[in-house]
């Protein structure tokens, strides 16, 4: 895919911030791995950081 993608993947692995970048969910980032919420983002729309405007992810802490 491209290079935000793999940025975004590495970003997850390592637990550090990631969001989407699709329509369905703008409004929060996660910072844990193993986050349910987090596996969901399919590869094309992973990217790294927290993005703009967004609150984490409510289940991360719990993982």
């Amino acid at each position: 895919m491209s290079a935000d993608n793999d940025a975004g993947v590495a970003a997850r692995a390592s637990g550090k911030p990631y969001h989407t970048d699709s329509e369905e969910d703008k409004i929060r980032y996660h910072n844990k791995a193993k986050c349910p919420e987090g596996l969901k983002i399919e590869y094309k729309h992973i990217q790294a950081g927290a993005g703009v405007g967004r609150t984490l992810c409510k289940q991360c802490p719990s993982y």
